[in-house]
C-alpha cells in the first residue's frame, strides 16, 4: 500500500460538501489510523526508483469495443463481481486503434479487444481466445435445415455486411474473393449486433461474432457452422509499464471463462502464458 507518513503539499486537506470531514478520513485514514492511505500499490525496486502498479481498492478501469460493452461486459462483470462484491469499475469505449496507440500511459488497467491490432510499446498484448466465425439465419429460412452453410450457398442469398473498414469484414471478403465467390450485399452496418438484429428482421443473412450472434435471442434467429472455417482471435491489452494486478488478472480470467460459456462450440480459450510476459502479478 502507498502510504504517506509525513505532509506534503499536494495532499488536499478536504473535501466539498462533507462539513465533518468524515468522508475525507473515511477516504484516506480509515484502514490505518493516523496515516494517509492513497489507495494505490506502490513497487520500490532494487534501484530506489518506484512504480505505481494500479488501484489497490478493488477498482479497474476497463476499455473494449462497444461491441464487446454490449455483448460479453455486463454478463463478465455480473460474474466476478459474485466472487468479488467490493468491486469498483469504470468502462470506456474506444475503437481498437485507439486502444492500441497510446501516446502515453494507457488510461485503462485491461482492455478487450478483437486481434490483431497495431499497439505502441506502451502497450503488451495477450491473446486469450480462437472463435469461429458463424452463419446467422432467420429461423425459417431454408438453409437453416442445416447443421453447416457454405460460402457459396450464401453467395446466393441476401447479405447483410459489416462496413469495409471493419476488421471482420476484411476477412469475409478476402476469403469470398480467394472462393471466387461475390456476396450478394443488400445492405451494411459498422455494428455486428446490428447485423444480426436485420437477420432477425427477415433482411437477410449475415456471418457474425459469436458473442453478437448469440446477443439475439435464438427463438428469432439458428446459429450456424461455416465451411470453410473462419476464425479470429480475441485478445488482451495491458499498459506495458506495470505488472497487472492480481485483481486484474482474476478479471480477465473471468473474462475469458465467460465468452467460452456464451458458445464453447465456436469459442475455444487459449492458455494465458502471463508469468513469462509479466512476471508475477501483484
Amino acid at each position: 500500500e502507498l502510504v504517506v507518513t509525513e505532509p506534503m503539499p499536494s495532499m488536499p486537506v478536504g473535501f466539498w460538501n462533507d462539513p465533518d470531514g468524515s468522508r475525507y478520513r473515511e477516504a484516506y485514514f480509515d484502514e490505518f489510523p493516523g496515516v494517509w492511505r492513497h489507495g494505490d500499490w506502490i513497487t520500490i525496486t532494487e534501484w530506489g526508483s518506484c512504480v505505481i502498479t494500479g488501484r489497490s481498492d478493488a477498482f479497474i478501469r476497463i476499455a473494449c469495443q462497444s461491441y464487446i460493452a454490449q455483448a460479453l461486459l455486463p454478463e463478465a462483470l455480473g460474474n466476478f463481481v459474485r466472487i468479488e462484491p467490493s468491486l469498483r469499475f469504470s468502462v470506456n469505449i474506444h475503437s481498437r486503434f485507439e486502444m492500441g496507440q497510446a501516446a502515453s500511459i494507457p488510461p485503462y488497467d485491461l482492455a478487450i479487444v478483437a486481434l490483431p491490432i497495431d499497439h505502441s510499446l506502451l502497450v503488451r498484448c495477450e491473446p486469450f481466445a480462437i472463435a469461429d466465425l458463424v452463419a446467422v439465419l432467420p429461423r425459417e429460412h431454408p438453409l437453416a435445415r442445416n447443421p453447416t452453410v457454405k460460402a457459396a450457398d450464401l453467395a446466393q442469398e441476401p447479405f447483410i455486411a459489416l462496413t469495409s473498414e471493419t476488421l471482420l469484414r476484411q476477412e469475409i471478403d478476402r476469403m469470398f474473393s480467394d472462393l471466387g465467390l461475390l456476396l450478394n450485399i443488400r445492405g451494411e452496418a459498422s455494428a455486428g449486433i446490428a447485423t444480426v438484429q436485420m437477420v432477425a428482421r427477415g433482411l437477410g443473412l449475415t456471418l457474425a461474432d459469436p458473442l453478437e450472434a448469440h446477443y439475439v435471442p435464438s427463438d428469432q434467429v439458428v446459429v450456424r457452422d461455416l465451411a470453410p472455417r473462419l476464425c479470429f482471435t480475441y485478445g488482451f491489452l495491458w499498459p506495458a509499464t506495470a505488472s497487472p494486478t492480481a485483481l486484474t488478472v482474476r478479471f480477465a480470467e473471468c473474462v475469458a471463462e465467460t465468452a467460452r460459456a456464451r458458445d464453447p462450440e465456436h469459442i475455444k480459450i487459449i492458455a494465458p502464458r502471463r508469468e513469462s510476459v509479466f512476471g508475477a502479478a501483484n
